[in-house]
């Protein structure tokens, strides 16, 4: 039922109500038009920011592209470097050895403190006939030095000798078949071997070692090595083929 006692607001009240709460109205649509007006500088400079950082990431991303291609291609001109300098050593260490192909060393022969150069001259002198079944007939003339090598406190044996031909031909015949098979026979207490230079002998220790055990064997009458026809392992197979070219340069050599 309507209530009559209600009293209904005049104009009078309304523009009385409207003066009271304009003023407020308006202070509070200012300051949401000024927080609106800083919320937009906000945002543009947020953007402006974001937009300088993902230009700069773009530049940096480039710039690492740049250096990973120039990264990749100094590492390849240091792999073709490295095989370069692989190559002259090989070479280097292949004249080094073709200088000594006229050089012999003895093992095992016996060691008396008191025997003189003559002595060591004609008791080698007369082995290395024995050796080549009297096919030379070598004399003090044929050599150009024979000596006796610093005695090593690691072991008894006797200090090697170490023989340095006129005509490397003459050395050729006493490390054929024969005349190391002669050698054996005669002499089962020495051995005779290549003046190997440094890096041959480097090479021989390295294939020799403990480590390689299970990929070469070393045939000790023939003075040849075996290599394992594949990797045993199935590991790293450049170790692998670089034990096989180093097996291939001493066969080659003792052949």
């Amino acid at each position: 039922m309507p209530n009559h006692d209600a009293k209904a607001p005049n104009d009078r009240d309304l523009r009385s109500y409207s003066k009271k709460t304009t003023p407020e109205l308006t202070t509070m649509i200012q300051e949401l038009s000024d927080q609106i007006k800083e919320l937009s500088v906000d945002k543009k400079a947020v953007n402006e920011k974001l937009d300088l950082i993902v230009s700069r990431n773009e530049e940096v991303l480039k710039r690492l592209d740049q250096n990973a291609e120039k990264i990749q291609s100094l590492q390849s001109k240091n792999k073709q470097l490295n095989k370069k300098v692989e190559e002259l050593n090989e070479k280097l260490m292949s004249l080094d050895q073709y200088s000594r192909k006229d050089i012999l060393i003895l093992t095992g022969l016996e060691y008396d403190e008191a025997e003189s150069e003559q002595e060591l001259t004609r008791g080698v002198t007369n082995i290395l006939n024995a050796i080549s079944g009297n096919k030379l007939n070598l004399n003090a003339r044929d050599f150009v030095a024979i000596h006796r090598n610093g005695r090593s406190y690691k072991n008894n044996r006797p200090p090697t000798v170490t023989i340095k031909f006129i005509r490397f031909t003459d050395k050729d015949v006493l490390m054929s078949k024969l005349a190391v098979s002669n050698c054996k026979s005669l002499y089962p207490h020495i051995r005779m071997h290549h003046g190997l230079c440094p890096g041959f002998v480097a090479i021989r220790n390295e294939l020799t070692s403990v480590d390689n055990v299970k990929f070469v064997k070393y045939a000790g009458a023939n003075r040849y090595f075996t290599v394992c026809v594949s990797n045993p392992l199935g590991g790293d197979d450049k170790f692998y083929n670089r034990i096989q070219n180093r097996a291939h340069l001493i066969n080659e050599l003792e052949k």
